[in-house]
């Protein structure tokens, strides 16, 4: 099977087996991703009851778009064998990661509640697994979870209706079995293991039984053998989980007693009711001090005072109000210090905001509280006295388990703030807290809620409410009146975070998303300026992922970011894309830096704004000044692999291999199988003819990114240069077909042409890239690889067509 090309899908390795059938690694040569394959054992072909399971996991899961559910692209058959494609996961099922140990509160929590959430929109849509067990949990490598194996799901009624109610209808016969003690004795439940009736209780019984494994290590329901392990369900009590482990608190041990009850009636009613009590408990537990933060009494009054004329003009932003109220949680805890009796502190002079944590029963409102959270940092880095961590970096430690000491010290901060947000049938409620790093205690934090749709007025409330109690003594000036290309469009508003949240999967789908949402906006609110950079940002990501040519979307992006800026000439953030599209497309160099130099300007605490500028300067041969300011686009972004990466890249083109070695290899611990520190490794060797160091780097970088037609080109680059001619030709000769089924940018084939040797080939290609205007060609004065092209003066005339200053 290995090697072999089953439809448009060919086959790189086997991952695993089951009783049901095999899974493979391989490669969607049409879209040029990596997917997991799962095929129904040949002994089970003929087997109905096999083929009905094998179906019904394809069409039950494929029902369900939720993202901690295993995606399936596609069902099919190949020679009489079924198949499943699936999304391809890299980490460790719960089974395996149980076998090394339990599982800290903090990570425990963060599975959970993640678990139950792909329940929840299984069961609004009348699916029930009826097989989840720690075999079927899978833990990203970044934390994410997914639920997975949908073979024995059964469709029941919905909300009191009749079965075939719900969205799955369609598939009814597929997704129900007539009965039987189907699933895995030891997380089954009571009702589960007689054969009778079932509803959603089932599966939060077995919820229940995995966060007891997770706990503990150790199986809720156990025996010597089936009959032993049955009769644990049906009839006995497992030992107090923390007996066995005594870091559990009790109201975990509580939450887990309700879920495995034996009485359905005694355990949770919902899935939803079991994730707001582990969000309860996730509240109190980052809080340190025990006190649930849903305690505290919610503000319903509105305070009156100076702040308010200022608020309430028609303009303000949410950006703006969210900068208020986190100016004044920090002007409170100053003032709180100050206060107090004991020796002098240290005010803090950075803060991270953290991703705000979605208690939405609609799972769709995600992308609600990123944006809030991200709205909040934005406004932050306007404000001179603090350094405030960019969203790459906090945003990764979503899940990620750590206490805020953990991540306060990650991040080099000396304040984190939390928040949560749930969004219900015309309700918000937010609730935010002021956490110091150093004592890990508490420094504030409140409730708000408003039976209003508004979040603009919502976002009045919060702040209001703060500026009633407090006295502002912070210094400086931040103009936060300024309507900094914000809407008093909810529908807008919303929208634009909707394609924020899909451009930030850099994914070609997420990306195309994204301007569907923005273009939405847009038409909500033409005045609005978000959405233009947004589209900008999008349509420049087409280009610099080899999506599409820069000559057909590089003028849209410009056009798009010229337009925000004329809506709201002060909008930082677009004035850096445009700096990057002034060069990168329009090679004028002076324009760029001057653009570029105003979005710093703007706002000098952007570590996108200095990442880019460190960049262009690398560009036009400005190395030092360059890492000057990477060294600062890292100090506020320091979890970014891009920036992290940029400062090997600039070592690299600045011909000082070994220094970009050291680097790779230092910053690879943020994420081990990031294809891009191979491939800066892989350049460096080659700069010291260490050829087969640098093609064993090469080759590691193309797998793990998925075969990209980039690496491919690399690769190609590095056989050729190394004297492997024939495989280099290869890899151009595969990506030839490509090309012709779809868009390839030319530099993959003007990697391996240059590499070979070939100046008439090498500047046939060259000029195409200039033609598609990739935004590669920046790096023309600096790259290495054209040194030997040089003295030509078909170079010279490319260089002047460039434009660069001298």
């Amino acid at each position: 099977m290995i090697g072999t090309t089953i439809s448009h899908y060919e086959i790189l390795k086997k991952l695993e087996q089951g009783g049901m059938g095999i899974v493979y690694k391989a490669k969607d040569t049409r879209l040029r991703r990596v997917v997991a394959i799962k095929f129904l054992a040949e002994e089970l072909c003929k087997d109905r009851e096999a083929l009905t399971r094998f179906r019904r996991e394809a069409y039950a899961a494929s029902s369900l778009n939720h993202p901690n559910i295993c995606t399936i692209h596609e069902i099919d058959e190949h020679q009489g064998r079924p198949f499943i494609v699936m999304e391809y996961l890299k980490g460790q099922t719960l089974r395996t990661r149980i076998k090394i140990s339990p599982l800290e509160t903090g990570e425990l929590l963060a599975v959970g509640i993640q678990l139950v959430d792909a329940l929840a929109a299984a069961h609004k849509e009348g699916i029930l697994h009826r097989d989840i067990k720690p075999a079927n949990v899978f833990i990203q490598e970044e934390g994410s979870v997914k639920l997975l194996d949908f073979g024995l799901a059964k469709l029941v009624p919905v909300q009191g209706g009749e079965p075939g109610t719900g969205a799955a209808s369609t598939k009814e016969a597929l997704l129900t079995s007539r009965g039987g003690t189907l699933g895995t004795v030891a997380y089954m439940s009571p009702e589960q293991a007689l054969a009778k009736k079932l509803d959603e209780r089932t599966d939060i019984f077995s919820v229940g039984a995995v966060l007891y494994e997770l706990a503990t290590g150790k199986r809720a329901f156990d025996g010597d053998s089936t009959a032993g392990v049955f009769d644990a369900v049906l009839n006995k009590t497992p030992l107090s989980p923390v007996e066995i482990n005594p870091e559990i608190p009790p109201k975990l041990e509580a939450i887990i007693y309700k879920a495995i009850q034996k009485d359905p009636v005694q355990r949770f009613s919902a899935a939803t009711e079991l994730r707001r009590a582990l969000d309860d408990l996730k509240q109190e537990v980052h809080s340190g001090n025990g006190a649930r933060p849903g305690g505290r009494p919610v503000r319903k009054s509105t305070p009156r005072g100076h702040v308010w004329n200022t608020l309430r003009k028609p303009h303000v932003s949410l950006g703006a109000l969210a900068a208020v109220v986190t100016l004044l949680l920090i002007a409170n805890w100053m003032t709180n210090l100050r206060d107090e009796v004991a020796a002098p502190v240290q005010t803090p002079t950075s803060i991270a905001v953290m991703p705000f944590d979605d208690l939405s029963e609609d799972s769709s409102q995600a992308y609600f509280a990123d944006g809030m959270a991200e709205e909040l940092i934005n406004a932050l880095t306007h404000v001179e006295q603090l350094r405030v961590i960019a969203r790459n970096s906090s945003f990764a430690m979503r899940d990620s388990g750590l206490d805020v000491g953990e991540i306060g010290q990650r991040l080099g901060v000396g304040a984190v703030l939390e928040g949560s947000v749930r969004r219900a049938e015309g309700s918000v409620r937010v609730s935010a807290q002021l956490v110091s790093v150093s004592g890990g205690h508490n420094l504030w934090s409140d409730i708000y809620e408003r039976e209003s749709d508004d979040i603009f007025d919502v976002q009045e409330e919060i702040a209001l409410s703060i500026v009633g109690a407090l006295k502002i003594e912070l210094g400086g000036e931040a103009d936060l009146s300024r309507r900094a290309g914000g809407t008093d469009s909810v529908a807008a508003y919303e929208s634009y975070l909707h394609g924020r949240y899909e451009w930030d999967s850099k994914t070609p789908e997420g990306l195309q998303e994204s301007l569907r949402y923005y273009n939405e906006a847009i038409a909500e609110d033409s005045n609005y300026a978000l959405p233009y950079l947004g589209l900008a940002d999008s349509y420049y990501d087409f280009v610099e992922y080899g999506l599409l040519p820069g000559s057909t979307v590089m003028p849209l992006a410009k056009a798009a970011a010229l337009e925000a800026l004329k809506i709201d000439a002060k909008l930082a953030a677009a004035h850096a894309t445009l700096g990057l599209i002034h060069a990168a497309y329009d090679h004028d160099w002076v324009t760029a830096e001057d653009t570029l130099k105003k979005s710093l300007t703007l706002n000098p605490g952007s570590a996108q704004a200095h990442h880019w500028y460190g960049l262009f300067l690398a560009w036009i041969g400005r190395f030092e000044e360059g890492l000057e300011h990477i060294e600062t686009a890292k100090n506020l972004d320091p979890l970014s692999l891009g920036i992290n990466r940029a400062r090997g890249t600039l070592l690299l083109y600045d011909r000082r291999p070994d220094e970009a070695i050291s680097e790779s290899q230092k910053m690879s611990v943020l994420e081990p199988n990031f294809f891009g520190w191979h491939l800066d490794q892989g350049e460096a060797y080659l700069q010291m003819e260490r050829f087969d160091e640098a093609i064993d780097a090469m080759e590691r970088g193309r797998t793990l990114s998925g075969d990209n037609p980039m690496m491919t080109g690399m690769l190609g680059y590095a056989y050729a240069v190394s004297g492997r001619a024939a495989e280099a030709q290869a890899l151009f000769d595969e990506l030839t077909p490509l090309s012709e089924q779809n868009f390839i940018t030319s530099v993959s084939f003007l990697l391996i042409t240059l590499g070979q040797g070939n100046a008439d080939r090498a500047f046939e290609w060259l000029y195409r890239v200039y033609e598609e205007r990739h935004s590669i060609l920046v790096w023309l004065k600096v790259d290495y690889k054209v040194d030997w092209l040089r003295s030509d003066p078909r170079f010279d005339e490319l260089v002047q067509k460039m434009n660069y200053p001298h």
